[in-house]
């Protein structure tokens, strides 16, 4: 969909977020439209270096480096708990 974004940190899981699935978080990106659309995420790397107590200083350049492209597919879909209610699992899709 054209659509980029930046983010200072990189991704993490949603359980190392301490968050329950399926929460949006910084790296989340929403369709407007349904459809199948092929990604590339580019990750870019900058360094920074400590010497002694000289403090933090940047490295210069950048090193970025595209992924493989992979595709993907926007849908309308609902998650639902089959196994359990969410009275028994609280924290289950769709709770």
């Amino acid at each position: 969909d054209g659509n980029t974004a930046t983010s200072p940190t990189g991704g993490a899981s949603w359980e190392a977020l301490g968050l329950p699935e399926f929460t949006t978080t910084d790296t989340s990106h929403k369709y407007t439209a349904q459809g199948t659309y092929s990604i590339v995420l580019t990750i870019k790397y900058q360094a920074d270096y400590s010497f002694g107590d000289q403090g933090w200083r940047p490295v210069d350049g950048t090193i970025t480096m595209p992924s493989a492209p992979f595709t993907v597919m926007a849908a309308n879909e609902s998650t639902v708990l089959v196994a359990e209610d969410c009275l028994t699992n609280p924290h289950g899709p769709g709770c």
